[in-house]
């Protein structure tokens, strides 16, 4: 499974964001936590709106029916 941020859809607050995966190219597994976006500079009430993208695979083998995971 990986996901990737892409770039923020609002901010909130005095400061420069800077999301942790850009683009599909900068796709991330989430076998660990992963930050979605970085503050470099401003003030501390913040806060950043993103529409995340999530990659699933899934196995040629796995067969047909309902999946699900967690």
């Amino acid at each position: 499974m990986h996901d990737w941020s892409g770039p923020a859809t609002a901010t909130a607050g005095n400061r420069t964001t800077v999301p942790g995966q850009p683009t599909w190219d900068d796709r991330v597994s989430l076998d660990e936590p992963r930050t979605a976006f970085a503050k470099t500079s401003g003030g501390e009430d913040n806060g950043a709106s993103w529409n995340l993208t999530l990659e699933i695979t899934v196995p040629p083998d796995s067969g047909g029916g309902l999946h699900s995971g967690t």
